[in-house]
């Protein structure tokens, strides 16, 4: 009997979770090599955090908190720039 190749294997639950908030991430207009890369160091154990804030105040005070508390990566998206499928980006 020939061989195949490589068995079939369904993706496990933790796989199909991180497709789908990842894939979410895509669908709201963040690039694909971006939420890839985010999907992977979340898979290295890292957190992916989000913060909705209603102020440019609010915005600031986040990052500080966030950055005071050794986050790295931050950055703040307006909701109708991810709405417009554009993304209006600061990194700190």
């Amino acid at each position: 009997m020939a061989d195949a190749g490589p068995a079939f294997r369904e993706p496990s639950a933790l796989e199909r979770f991180f497709n789908r908030a990842f894939g979410a991430l895509v669908g709201m207009g963040i690039p694909e090599y971006e939420a890839k890369r985010y999907e992977g160091r979340v898979k290295n154990g890292g957190v992916l955090l989000s913060v909705h804030c209603s102020t440019s105040d609010e915005i600031a005070r986040a990052k500080e908190i966030l950055k005071r508390t050794g986050a790295d990566d931050i950055a703040s998206t307006g909701e109708e720039a991810v709405g417009a499928g554009s993304k209006r980006d600061t990194r700190l």
